[in-house]
């Protein structure tokens, strides 16, 4: 397979996880948004956590071209580390005493749309490299 095509193939299955991810991230906050009921909460970011782990597992699978390397693996932590805060998340709205569930949405959102900002300008960074 030529570098172009093995380029290629990356930039478009790269594509196609972050699409996976935006789409299951539009959901998740509709669902989980701050106010939302507790259990309809637990049940959307369960939901999402096992979509999240399936492009995390499927990030972690891609063969990066050596050009975009650094920044895909950027991509595996941060997505990684944002997983961590899907679980807390997870436990936070499973013990109801313990976290008021406005807040734990609220911190959600938050920390959301922060890593949805960070994953668009890296994957947009490694699109300047791998075109």
């Amino acid at each position: 397979m030529s570098v172009s095509t093995r380029e290629s193939r990356y930039s478009g299955e790269l594509g196609a996880l972050q699409r996976t991810y935006e789409t299951s991230t539009d959901s998740v906050l509709r669902s989980a948004a701050p106010g939302s009921d507790r259990a309809r909460a637990a049940a959307a970011v369960g939901r999402y956590e096992t979509v999240l782990a399936g492009v995390q597992i499927a990030l972690g699978r891609l063969r990066a071209p050596p050009q975009a390397s650094p920044l895909h693996r950027r991509l595996v932590r941060m997505l990684t580390r944002y997983g961590s805060e899907v679980r807390r998340l997870i436990a936070a709205l499973a013990a109801p005493a313990r976290v008021d569930a406005r807040v734990a949405t609220r911190r959600f959102a938050d920390i959301t749309q922060g890593t949805r900002a960070q994953v668009r300008s890296t994957i947009s960074a490694i699109g300047v490299r791998v075109p």
